[in-house]
């Protein structure tokens, strides 16, 4: 009996790249092998993978990839049908890959229970050109995570020469807890601190006590205390027939 020989499946890769300006872009790159191609308009880059997908006899299937996790993957016949949908609808580059996968035209792995607390933990964040900014510099906008779940930064705070991250993750309508990671690396910050210095009277009243208006007052009373001392002693010794 003849053995049919199965097809090899040849795996791609779509995923959102963001310029300094944050305009997006597409990279397409089939697995283990360096970018091919980067493309402004994402119906471009599911069009260059039909393109590689007619030219094999092996099967294909393409991953999309942003927020630093997997949204789906399709083979050629839903490649299609993307593009035709995301051309229809008129569906901004920014909001593809979300448009396809709200509308479910990407195969999903079946949902596994995840512990969403323990996911968290395993975010991994960078700055782009980092040992040139410093922290104070640093907006959420300019942060990027790695992550297999979409990353919500709710605020970053600068903590001398690194930087305080809050975020939590997210999976469909449940979310983790808060998490705060610091992130280092950054320029050091030479800017001197502005201090203003208060006006002593202010800061620190003065109080009077009046000594000095006394002053003159005390040296009388210590006179005569010392004239009555030596009176009392010169009465005691005529007293006693010693003077």
């Amino acid at each position: 009996m003849k053995q049919e020989k199965k097809s090899t499946l040849e795996k791609y890769y779509i995923s959102e790249a963001f310029d300094k300006d944050r305009n997006v872009s597409f990279n397409f790159k089939k697995a283990n092998k360096k970018i091919s191609g980067n493309f402004t308009e994402f119906t471009d880059a599911v069009e260059e993978f039909i393109r590689v997908s007619e030219a094999t006899s092996n099967d294909t299937k393409c991953w999309f990839h942003r927020d630093g996790a997997y949204r789906g993957s399709v083979d050629i016949n839903k490649a299609r049908l993307i593009v035709e949908k995301v051309k229809e609808k008129q569906v901004k580059n920014e909001d593809a890959i979300t448009y396809i996968e709200a509308e479910n035209l990407v195969d999903k792995a079946p949902a596994k229970k995840v512990n969403l607390n323990e996911e968290a933990l395993l975010v991994s964040f960078y700055v782009e050109g980092a040992e040139t900014k410093t922290a104070e510099e640093i907006k959420a906008e300019d942060i990027k995570s790695e992550s297999n779940y979409p990353v919500v930064i709710e605020k970053v705070v600068a903590n001398g020469d690194a930087l305080d991250i809050y975020y939590h993750i997210t999976n469909k309508n449940s979310k983790s807890d808060t998490v705060l990671a610091t992130l280092t690396g950054f320029a050091e910050n030479m800017q001197p601190c502005e201090c203003r210095l208060e006006d002593a009277s202010e800061a620190h009243p003065i109080q009077y006590t009046g000594r000095g208006k006394n002053k003159g007052f005390w040296a009388l009373v210590s006179v005569l205390v010392v004239l009555i001392i030596i009176n009392i002693i010169l009465i005691v010794l005529r007293a006693t027939g010693k003077f």
